[in-house]
């Protein structure tokens, strides 16, 4: 059933109200005593929570399992170990612009009859998103310790299909860099050493291409990829799919000054198919932009999400 334009606009006030506090709260990060106390005035709970957590953590290692509550209602568990886990303990969502931004236009434009991937799941939050909204969501995680809860929290949706593999251009396996924050993990060698992560410890983990993939399964009408600096290697992967079938693809592109070249390939490599790139505007609505992405990102920031479409 098709989600109303009521309750879309519902989601997104709710979206735009927590964000707001989130910011408020982000906008004193650093050290220094006089930050710790405006932290502590703008949103007083934020920052008291944070410190429990964090105590609890230090202290007794933390029980693995911990109920969170994304800002559209869905309950989950997650392992607030993790630092990406944390952020959407506190905040209920994913604390930054760019990220805000893709939610309100997937809660903007996902319909029912979409078939939904999410390459590069983490945590899965566009994945619950999705399930809102969608026929199908395809979720892939291949760090093995995110991918156990993940699966746990999507079991008995009958909407999900769950894969503990990273979407590569072969099938086999692969090393898997592993970050601090499981979100900058990569099994892309070469964002590693460009962002100087060079003492990241690694894994072997399970890999397949985008085309050997949906033999026998539905095709992806849209795409979710933030897969860390291997974007080139997920469409090289899927040559067939995005030559042939069209899909719209939500791309992380990096800032000229955070690995944009590494990003451009991937970004090159749809246009060579026909794709061309939109910014997502204020409004949630797509505005064409043509160059050099990793450009036109904002100073101080690291990325921005990227809609590409045929």
């Amino acid at each position: 059933m098709e989600i109303s334009e009521e309750k879309r606009k519902e989601l997104i006030s709710q979206l735009d109200r927590l964000s707001k506090r989130a910011f408020e709260y982000l906008r004193f990060l650093g050290a220094g005593f006089i930050k710790k106390i405006m932290r502590m005035i703008s949103s007083p709970r934020i920052f008291f929570e944070n410190i429990f957590w964090r105590l609890r953590v230090k202290i007794s290692g933390c029980k693995s399992e911990i109920p969170v509550t994304f800002f559209f209602g869905r309950k989950i568990l997650l392992d607030i170990r993790d630092r990406d886990a944390l952020d959407l303990k506190l905040f209920g969502l994913l604390p930054a612009d760019e990220e805000c931004s893709l939610t309100k236009y997937f809660i903007m434009n996902l319909k029912s009859n979409d078939v939904f991937y999410d390459i590069g799941a983490n945590w899965g939050f566009y994945s619950y998103l999705a399930v809102i909204f969608c026929n199908e969501v395809h979720v892939f995680e291949p760090l093995p310790n995110i991918a156990k809860l993940l699966e746990k929290n999507l079991s008995g949706d009958a909407k999900v299909t769950f894969n503990n593999i990273a979407i590569s251009d072969k099938k086999g396996s692969s090393e898997i860099y592993i970050s601090e924050s499981s979100g900058r993990s990569t099994i892309n060698k070469e964002s590693v050493e460009m962002n100087g992560g060079k003492n990241m410890g690694k894994i072997i983990i399970q890999t397949t291409t985008l085309d050997e993939y949906v033999l026998g399964k539905n095709l992806p009408t849209i795409i979710k990829m933030d897969v860390e600096g291997a974007e080139y290697m997920v469409i090289k992967g899927g040559i067939d799919i995005f030559s042939k079938h069209n899909p719209i693809i939500a791309l992380e592109v990096w800032s000229s000054s955070f690995g944009g070249s590494i990003s451009m390939k991937a970004v090159e490599l749809l246009r060579e198919m026909g794709y061309t790139s939109y910014r997502i505007t204020d409004k949630s609505t797509l505005e064409g932009i043509k160059g050099d992405l990793s450009l036109s990102i904002g100073q101080g920031r690291n990325c921005e999400n990227f809609i590409f479409k045929k």
